[in-house]
């Protein structure tokens, strides 16, 4: 499953801590996770972000390397209690859909609802761009465990609004990263519909997705191999 990332979050905690998270999301940007991952555990010592937001980056950088049972400890423990989600929604949201990325691929559907439904309870009444992407990204989930559960009527509706919201995104926010979320929320869609053998339902995603990498081609900042893997994927 392809997941593309929202924007850059804008933190909620204090001014002076922001420097620090930005530096985190440099380092996993940059693939240096031994650096990211000494940072957080050094300002969680040092109780400048609490356990809870050290939990949620040690989740998202095991999360990178793939070390998917780490990922869903840290993630878990992140969202044990309502900490992170006072503290900084913005990771938040982002631990909930790595989380439900994890349960989908280990087919635990149950659980997977249980944290979308409570993710979507808030993101869908929260203004900020990266709510915005995070609800969309959310609905595509919802939507994939919708069809792998027979409910392809749901999953339908569920898809196209999902796509419709990424859409309305990307128009109010025109950047590569907004395009890279339609994109992959279209590849996505359309995966999941030959995954579960229904082929005709997915043909209409492509059009859609054609159209989506043309403009995905037209930023100037959208890495090389981005752009060739979605290109691909439409060959």
């Amino acid at each position: 499953v392809v997941v593309c990332s929202c924007t850059k979050s804008n933190h909620q905690t204090a001014s002076s801590d922001e420097m620090f998270l930005d530096v985190i999301q440099d380092l996993r940007d940059k693939g240096d996770y031994v650096k990211a991952i000494n940072l957080v555990d050094s300002l969680e010592q040092t109780r400048v972000i609490s356990d809870e937001l050290a939990n949620s980056y040690r989740g998202s950088i095991y999360y990178d390397l793939g070390q998917t049972r780490s990922a869903e400890y840290y993630l878990r423990k992140s969202l044990a209690n309502e900490q992170l989600l006072k503290e900084n929604r913005d990771r938040y949201y982002d631990s909930r859909v790595e989380l439900g990325t994890l349960l989908t691929n280990k087919g635990d559907q149950e659980g997977f609802l249980d944290n979308a439904l409570k993710a979507y309870a808030i993101s869908k009444n929260d203004t900020s761009q990266h709510a915005r992407c995070s609800s969309a990204r959310l609905l595509g989930q919802i939507g994939n465990c919708q069809l792998w559960l027979g409910r392809k009527e749901d999953a339908a509706k569920t898809f196209k609004q999902a796509y419709s919201d990424s859409k309305n995104l990307l128009e109010a926010y025109h950047t590569e990263k907004n395009a890279h979320l339609v994109t992959g929320l279209l590849n996505n869609i359309i995966i999941e519909y030959n995954n579960t053998h229904n082929f005709s339902e997915a043909k209409p995603w492509l059009d859609l997705m054609a159209q989506s990498v043309e403009t995905l081609a037209t930023f100037d900042d959208c890495p090389a191999d981005v752009l060739d893997e979605m290109q691909a994927r439409l060959a």
